[in-house]
């Protein structure tokens, strides 16, 4: 009944007063925001009027409930959070619609999106800036072949990385409070002095290609100039990539015919070497550069064509066939010296017996530089 009471309009019901006197109430009906006091009988005793308890979301023109939205956009904010805006002039914001100075930096020509050599003053900041050109890296070592570069995405790198771009494309807007200071470089953020620009004073820079280091306000504090070693150090080519046939004075590109001589070289194939030279066992001196066998003593090809034929070899002398034809030879492998065999001696039958051909004889490998020391 306590919240009932909060809900009557008692003056109104004075005037009822008098009636509502020795009657109860039986009944409350609801309609709209109007309450109807009634007794047992049903007669109306009076009624009451509601206060308006609901509300819409506040807008530009009513006012109304915070939305959990505009609460969430409102906690984000700032105590003293201020309208800060850009302004058309160079080194000063509209704060609250003021324009307010933040930094008056020297005036120098504007340089539109692109690379550039540069000359910086004292302080770090660019004064003049010339393109670089496709020549100004020729000459420091590049290819004259161009290259193609194509912007970075979210998905490929390029002018830049892909972890950058996507770092800046997440990065919200945020309020804060920021109000002019009375310090040249400085701004008052919620309620604090924060430094924005300080340059130092650096070692001017003369136009150029440089490998440079700023410092955290990104003003240029030194400068080394580019050298190729540097470019090739990134990976490009230290040279151009244009190369001719070899001579046997200059490097170069391989032949065609050079590749099919390397090619019919057996691997591990080293230069002839003469180190002896030996007829029937027996070993020849070497006294000059060239060797000269006489083999006068011996049949040629010619002399004995039609009248030997190879059977194969042997084991060992007593083991050449008895049956043998005249002009069969056979190679007996193993050598015996109670009979005077060599290994690897030939024996031909000659109707009566065997008789040795005479065995083979082996030159051993000597490079040219071995023979000429012999013969020095």
């Amino acid at each position: 009944m306590s919240n009932a009471k909060k809900l009557i309009n008692l003056p109104l019901l004075q005037t009822y007063d008098a009636k509502l006197k020795e009657k109860v109430v039986g009944l409350v009906e609801i309609a709209g925001n109007t309450l109807t006091f009634k007794a047992v009988d049903g007669t109306v005793l009076g009624t009451a009027a509601i206060p308006k308890t609901q509300f819409n979301p506040a807008s530009a023109s009513e006012d109304g409930l915070l939305t959990s939205a505009g609460f969430t956009k409102l906690e984000g904010i700032a105590e003293g959070a201020t309208k800060v805006e850009g302004a058309a002039d160079n080194g000063y914001l509209n704060i609250n619609g003021v324009k307010t100075k933040v930094y008056l930096p020297e005036s120098f020509t504007a340089l539109t999106h692109g690379l550039y050599k540069i000359t910086t003053n004292a302080t770090g900041a660019v004064t003049l800036g010339e393109a670089v050109t496709k020549a100004d890296f020729v000459a420091l070592g590049l290819p004259a072949q161009d290259t193609t570069y194509v912007e970075a995405t979210q998905a490929a790198a390029g002018l830049m990385s892909a972890a950058d771009k996507v770092k800046i494309d997440s990065v919200t807007e945020g309020a804060t409070k920021v109000q002019e200071s009375a310090t040249n470089g400085y701004l008052v953020i919620n309620d604090r002095e924060v430094l924005i620009y300080e340059p130092d004073t650096q070692t001017e820079l003369a136009a150029g290609l440089y490998k440079f280091s700023t410092n955290k306000y990104g003003a240029v504090v030194s400068g080394e100039a580019v050298t190729k070693a540097d470019l090739v150090a990134l990976g490009l080519p230290a040279q151009d990539t244009t190369y001719e046939l070899v001579t046997a004075s200059a490097n170069g590109l391989m032949a065609a015919e050079d590749k099919v001589k390397l090619d019919s070289v057996a691997q591990g194939a080293q230069a002839n070497k003469l180190e002896g030279v030996s007829v029937n066992g027996q070993a020849l001196p070497i006294n000059s550069k060239n060797v000269d066998i006489d083999l006068s003593d011996y049949a040629l090809k010619s002399d004995i064509a039609g009248l030997y034929e190879y059977k194969g070899s042997v084991d060992n002398y007593a083991d050449l066939p008895a049956d043998a034809a005249a002009g069969d030879v056979y190679n007996v492998v193993n050598g015996d010296d109670s009979l005077g065999i060599r290994a690897g001696e030939n024996f031909a039958w000659n109707g009566a017996a065997w008789d040795s051909l005479g065995g083979s004889f082996q030159i051993e490998v000597a490079s040219t530089a071995d023979i000429e020391a012999l013969f020095a």
